[in-house]
Parts: structure tokens; C-alpha cells; sequence
């Protein structure tokens, strides 16, 4: 499963229903439901966001802002 497949599955877990890869998630989250997103792409992609990388909530506005946050952060050559 490529990043971006994976991705889209995690944000339509934690939303709870089907997204587009610019859907408003933050529309459809908490804060509870968002920082469980966040704590699951880290542990999915071994991966440790910044505080200043989670304070900046643009970054999760959207699936495809998620894509190019992890893709920045991820080294798939690393051992999971």
C-alpha cells in the first residue's frame, strides 16, 4: 500500500466515513480525534511530528496537506 492509499485509510478511520483528498478534515474532527490521527501516522510511518509542525493546523486541513507533511518526514529506505 503506497503512502498515500495508507493515509487516506487513517484519516477515514479516525473521521468515521469516505474522504476526498481535499475534504475539510478538520471540519470533521476534534481535537481528540485529530491528535489520534497524528499519533497514528506516526506510529504507521515511524515518524515524529514537531510541535510546531502540529500547531500549524494547515497542515492537517486536508488529506493531500497530510500527504505532503508525511512524504517530507518519511524515509521509507528506514526499518519500521
Amino acid at each position: 500500500m503506497d503512502i498515500r492509499n495508507k493515509i487516506q485509510q487513517l484519516c477515514e478511520e479516525t473521521c468515521g466515513k469516505q474522504i476526498t483528498p481535499e475534504e475539510k478534515l478538520l471540519a470533521m474532527m476534534d481535537s481528540y480525534k485529530l491528535m489520534d490521527l497524528i499519533c497514528s501516522l506516526e506510529d504507521e510511518f515511524q515518524i515524529t511530528f514537531l510541535p510546531k509542525e502540529i500547531a500549524d493546523l494547515d497542515h492537517f486541513s486536508c488529506m493531500n496537506s497530510i500527504v505532503e507533511l508525511v512524504k517530507s518526514k518519511y524515509d521509507p529506505e528506514e526499518p519500521k
